[in-house]
């Protein structure tokens, strides 16, 4: 491993060198759907909260019956989860670079972008330019928040941006960051989510295609270091 990296770099891992290679070259980059890491079939990236957030506090929910007043605890987890999953794309990379993750992911190599800014604006400006029948043109980028089901979520149980940039804590090593967009008009609206009270969570079936980007060479601005 090359020990040197640039202060504030993201590293993607590929789990085949030709993906690599393709990153490097042409700037292919490939997005994921939300609802693809709920049944992906590398236990090590699947999340079935991954287009949830999650409240569960250890001693249970506090509930008020309206017409009553009365208030009682419930045992069930307060479940909001973003509409439509299998139309939110992310781009996951992390911002730490590591033999750890590199076993993690079954890695095949690792390429540092140190240049994060840019690499954000060449995915931007191919996202106005879209043909792909995306509507919004909104983009979320920064490092993913993560937190414990117990603790109070605040705003980020009825905001889609929010969920969108936070997992569990179960996956904190991997220290991700994430880019994201939504291809229609409204996704990243507060309260466009849906609510439940569960015991489980049920896995969203519609798992979606993958966009896939081609942003010309980034080897100007990215480097092989694993």
């Amino acid at each position: 491993m090359k020990k040197m990296a640039t202060k504030n770099s993201v590293f993607k891992y590929f789990s085949q060198k030709q993906h690599l290679q393709e990153f490097l070259e042409d700037g292919v980059v490939f997005f994921n759907t939300l609802s693809y890491f709920l049944s992906c079939e590398d236990l090590a990236r699947r999340d079935v909260t991954e287009d949830a957030n999650v409240y569960m506090p250890a001693d249970g929910l506090d509930i008020t019956i309206t017409t009553t007043n009365q208030k009682l605890k419930d045992s069930r987890a307060l479940v909001s989860r973003v509409k439509q999953p299998d139309r939110v794309f992310v781009f996951c990379a992390s911002i730490e670079l590591s033999e750890n993750l590199f076993h993690k992911f079954g890695a095949a190599g690792c390429v540092e972008i140190p240049d994060v800014e840019e690499f954000r604006s060449r995915i931007k400006r191919h996202l106005i330019k879209s043909a792909h029948n995306i509507k919004n043109k909104e983009i979320l980028f920064g490092k993913i928040e993560y937190y414990g089901f117990e603790e109070v979520p605040k705003a980020r149980y009825a905001c889609p941006k929010q969920i969108i940039m936070s997992k569990s804590s179960r996956f904190s090593d991997e220290k991700e960051y994430r880019v994201a967009f939504a291809k229609d008009v409204g996704a990243f609206d507060s309260c466009n989510v849906n609510y439940t009270l569960a015991h489980g969570l049920e896995i969203n079936e519609a798992i979606g295609k993958p966009k896939k980007f081609i942003l010309g060479s980034l080897s100007d601005i990215a480097k092989v270091v694993m």
